[in-house]
């Protein structure tokens, strides 16, 4: 039965991945829900420089997603203040003030045909 499903509870649990943004759960009569989501996607990856061969995904808002050693982006920022990295959550102001300044670089870059020279 559709309508003793708990909503609410659904869309908290599929709100602990990191990539996710948003999420929307409507019921289709009779039978069916929908579910709709928003996913994150990496724009960044931050190293630490004591240790290289992790990277920090991050989004274009400034939300951690995931440590990998796969590089899934072009652009690589070496070095990062935020402790205690919450994936899902964001980043110190410290580091959000830092890909403020990147992405504001990046799109000055794109606007004046210099992109592809930069990454």
């Amino acid at each position: 039965n559709i309508f003793s499903f708990n909503k609410n509870k659904a869309i908290k649990n599929i709100e602990t991945n990191s990539y996710v943004e948003k999420v929307k759960i409507k019921r289709s009569i009779p039978s069916k829900l929908v579910i709709e989501v928003v996913e994150r996607q990496v724009k960044f990856q931050l190293v630490n420089n004591e240790n290289s061969n992790n990277y920090l995904c991050v989004d274009d808002k400034g939300n951690a997603l995931e440590m990998s050693t796969e590089k899934k982006s072009n652009i690589v920022i070496s070095g990062y203040k935020t402790q205690d990295v919450k994936y899902g959550e964001k980043l110190c102001d410290q580091d959000l003030e830092g890909l403020s300044a990147v992405m504001l670089i990046l799109q000055e870059a794109g606007n004046n045909e210099f992109k592809d020279k930069i990454i």
